[in-house]
């Protein structure tokens, strides 16, 4: 069996972007906009309007929590607070470019580790698509979630 995948780089991304078809060139996505010692620098300005340094460490923001938010009236607060604002996502665009075609041959029965009948190889199958990942970073699997990998050759055919 042959099947073609559209192998895409996604700025800023190390690992290919694997598709059926053609991608447009920009996807537009939800992100959320504070995470991590971000998100709580975000919270502490909203709720006493403390400015705290973005150079903070996690263990300097968790030790100004400790000393004035947590155990006090204010802490219920902090907390609804904390998943409202862990909740604003922002729209961010992904830039994609195409890299080449990979014409992959195919198995044309898929196996798998258990002791079942072989079935028809899927190429939409994200177990394969996975692999076929895996075997573009060099990291070549035997098997992957219970799929005894069916890659026979990969071909890139540049576009």
């Amino acid at each position: 069996m042959i099947a073609e995948y559209f192998i895409y780089r996604r700025k800023g991304d190390k690992e290919p972007f694997i598709s059926l078809g053609e991608m447009p060139q920009y996807g537009l996505r939800p992100k959320q906009k504070f995470t991590g010692k971000k998100l709580k620098i975000e919270v502490i300005r909203r709720l006493s309007g403390v400015e705290i340094e973005q150079t903070a460490t996690t263990p300097q923001i968790n030790a100004y929590i400790e000393a004035n938010i947590y155990d006090t009236d204010r802490w219920p607060e902090y907390r609804k607070l904390y998943r409202q604002v862990a909740g604003e996502v922002e729209t961010v665009a992904d830039i994609f470019t195409l890299q080449y075609i990979l014409v992959a041959e195919l198995e044309d029965q898929t196996r798998t580790g258990r002791d079942s009948q072989p079935q028809p190889t899927d190429p939409k199958d994200e177990r394969l698509i996975h692999l076929i990942r895996c075997e573009l970073m060099g990291e070549p699997l035997e098997m992957y979630k219970a799929m005894i990998n069916p890659i026979i050759a990969l071909k890139k055919r540049f576009v």
